[in-house]
């Protein structure tokens, strides 16, 4: 059933079907439609030299600070 169809099915007060779950073409519209599109903050490179890696979704960025306190992904 197609996405659309599947959030018109739904019933307010109950849990998503069991397809908003485990499809994979949901999530990676989940993916794109919430999580690409904005940054993820975080305060844990405030730091010069400070990095981290985070994993959104199938993508992974590398979060590091430099020497001047700015942020830069990779």
């Amino acid at each position: 059933m197609h996405l659309a169809a599947q959030i018109a099915a739904h019933r307010p007060g109950h849990a998503p079907d069991r397809v908003f779950y485990t499809d994979a073409a949901i999530f990676e519209q989940d993916l794109t439609r919430l999580i690409y599109r904005h940054w993820v903050c975080t305060s844990q490179i405030a730091h010069a030299g400070d990095c981290r890696v985070s994993e959104l979704g199938s993508e992974s960025i590398v979060l590091v600070c430099n020497q001047h306190s700015e942020i830069h992904a990779l």
